[in-house]
């Protein structure tokens, strides 16, 4: 009996090492085969807590598609051909030459230059997404939320790029939307981006966008610091409870080919919204001013006939932003619309249409003598 219990223990020892030397070698079926393997799973596991955060939104693309890093063919435009593209050219072969300080000085040359041209708006939306990507590894910290305001005025630049991608133009938008709403919407202070201010007794949120504010570089409107301190309306500031106030001078900026309207705040994204245009591409292509603002408008026809608020006839909707006069133009503005569909249409006598919950946000935010670009 003692003989076979040997016997046994020697065989099971057998096997166990012939297992471990041997059966180790042939794939589990559970585990990886190879490291290539075992780096592949590691890439397709799913991140977690704040790095799963960091990730799950992608940095905006290149903006121009499969055509990296290329303003407008010169030879696409009118006229004579842009100047500035001779030094966006020499600043990328320096790029990709690896000399970054030569690179830096055709850039600044091209911003002192030609500050308005597209070589120019690329060089604001790279900085914009390197100043992208560091806010996404800072996050909340101080110096990361300063990166997000930084990220968001390069960035803006981009919209108006003319040969940018349009479904890139639209992953864009999405993040500067996102970042809008960390540096204009959120309760958190930016160094720069605005500045607290605490109401006295009696204190009157329209004398203060007034007579206060612009002096500490604030030019904003009511409806737009009640937001921002999500007050129930402008007439619900509490005394003594400190408030954001956004720094920067209102900007609109209604792209046609879009049918767009975006809102800047210091040249910075703000909002958009979507618009309708003149029939006949009537809606002219300028710079006007803001000059009149009303609720509940009426409408007066072109024969000098009143259409009065709330009447089926009246096409203006709850609001009505005047432009000021030209020696061509007189009567064009923004205003609602009773008819929702012509939005994204060119469907007006020339004005820009919005809907009404859009139209009602935008006069709550847009002071008097706003400038509003029409741009192609």
């Amino acid at each position: 009996m003692k003989n076979w219990v040997v016997f046994g223990l020697v065989a099971i020892g057998g096997y166990w090492m012939y297992s471990s030397w041997f059966a180790s070698d042939e794939p589990d079926g559970n585990q990886p085969q190879n490291t290539e393997q075992l780096a592949s799973n590691e890439d397709k596991a799913a991140p977690s807590g704040e790095d799963k955060a960091a990730t799950s939104k992608p940095l905006p693309l290149d903006l121009t598609g499969d055509r990296k890093n290329k303003v407008a063919d010169p030879a696409a435009l009118p006229g004579a051909p842009d100047p500035s593209l001779k030094l966006h050219d020499r600043r990328k072969q320096a790029l990709d030459d690896g000399n970054t300080v030569l690179a830096e000085s055709f850039a600044q040359r091209i911003l002192a230059k030609f500050p308005d041209s597209d070589a120019a708006r690329w060089v604001h939306f790279e900085r914009g997404r390197a100043a992208l990507q560091e806010y996404r590894s800072l996050k909340w910290k101080k110096e990361g939320l300063k990166k997000a305001n930084v990220a968001r005025k390069e960035l803006t630049y981009a919209l108006f790029l003319r040969d940018a991608d349009p479904a890139e133009k639209e992953d864009l938008r999405a993040v500067l939307a996102e970042l809008a709403k960390v540096v204009i919407f959120s309760p958190r202070h930016i160094d720069g981006a605005d500045f607290s201010y605490t109401p006295k007794r009696g204190a009157n949120l329209e004398n203060l966008c007034r007579n206060v504010f612009p002096a500490r570089g604030a030019r904003v409107s009511p409806g737009l610091v009640a937001e921002v301190n999500r007050l129930r309306s402008p007439n619900h500031l509490r005394a003594m409870e400190p408030i954001k106030v956004p720094r920067g001078e209102p900007r609109i900026v209604v792209v046609k080919s879009e049918y767009r309207l975006y809102f800047l705040l210091d040249g910075a994204y703000v909002r958009d919204f979507p618009v309708g245009l003149g029939r006949e591409d009537s809606t002219p292509e300028m710079s006007f001013r803001v000059v009149i603002k009303q609720k509940k408008p009426d409408w007066y026809q072109e024969d000098g006939k009143r259409i009065p608020y709330g009447d089926p006839r009246n096409i203006l909707g709850t609001r009505w932003m005047g432009f000021n006069k030209t020696p061509t133009y007189s009567g064009f503005g923004i205003h609602g619309s009773s008819d929702p569909a012509s939005i994204g249409k060119q469907a007006s006598s020339g004005c820009i249409r919005m809907l009404r919950v859009d139209v009602e946000r935008l006069f709550g935010w847009t002071p008097l003598r706003t400038r509003v670009d029409v741009v192609p």
